[in-house]
């Protein structure tokens, strides 16, 4: 009975589990191709991501130093000249006072009144 049931029972118990092993090496490869894909993908994503933001940063530095950099220029030249003696020169960019030091000019004037 042990070598006719049994064995035969064992025999086909060990080709399924032949089978099961087989099926989960072939699952265990494609996640480890598909892991393996997700993560040079991610990496490439991050590092375009990074030299986006890095772009992005340099042309906002360059845009916001040429703004500036422009604005005193435009001072200085006049001031120079003012400096040289040219009481005709004039300076541009006289910008008015914010509101609030409108507003606390006009304070300061109506105390002393």
């Amino acid at each position: 009975m042990n070598s006719k049931t049994v064995n035969k029972i064992g025999i086909d118990a060990d080709a399924i589990l032949k089978k099961d092993i087989e099926f989960n090496n072939i699952g265990a490869d494609k996640a480890a191709t598909d892991a393996a894909n997700n993560y040079s993908s991610a990496f490439m994503m991050v590092v375009a991501i990074i030299g986006i933001a890095l772009a992005v940063g340099i042309a906002v530095g360059i845009y916001t130093v040429r703004d500036v950099s422009r604005g005193i220029a435009s001072i200085v030249a006049p001031m120079q000249a003012l400096g040289a003696g040219d009481l005709t020169a004039q300076v541009p960019h006289q910008a008015r006072r914010p509101k609030s030091a409108r507003w606390r000019i006009r304070c300061r004037c109506s105390r002393k009144r």
